[in-house]
């Protein structure tokens, strides 16, 4: 038997420090309930579309979020324990470990962990 599921997108503009401190609190609380919670720099590069699933769900046929990767184009997925941020970027202010976290805000504080130390 097929679940239903259904997806409901929330679609935010964040034009500033002041409205990100004020919405990522919520964002992190969000990814630490295995919601997905992803964000571009500077477009809407998302979309939702049909995909074959392997894995858990091989074979399904289920909506999922699409991200087509243009020039000057960054995004940002919150991980499902809520305790990391990945970053897929073209952009050079996001090239490394260290450019990104000059990036942050104030209130941010980054630490690097190694692929399956947490």
């Amino acid at each position: 038997m097929n679940k239903i599921v259904t997806l409901q997108i929330f679609v935010s503009e964040i034009e500033n420090e002041k409205q990100l401190k004020a919405i990522f609190t919520f964002y992190i609380s969000l990814g630490a309930s295995n919601e997905s919670v992803v964000w571009s720099s500077n477009k809407n590069v998302f979309s939702l579309e049909k995909r074959e699933w392997t894995g858990n769900f091989e074979g399904d046929i289920r909506e999922t979020v699409i991200v087509k990767m243009e020039a000057d184009t960054s995004i940002f997925w919150i991980g499902y324990d809520g305790h990391s941020i990945a970053t897929v970027s073209n952009q050079p202010q996001f090239s490394t470990y260290e450019k990104i976290t000059q990036t942050f805000p104030e209130f941010v504080t980054p630490k690097l962990y190694e692929y399956g130390e947490i």
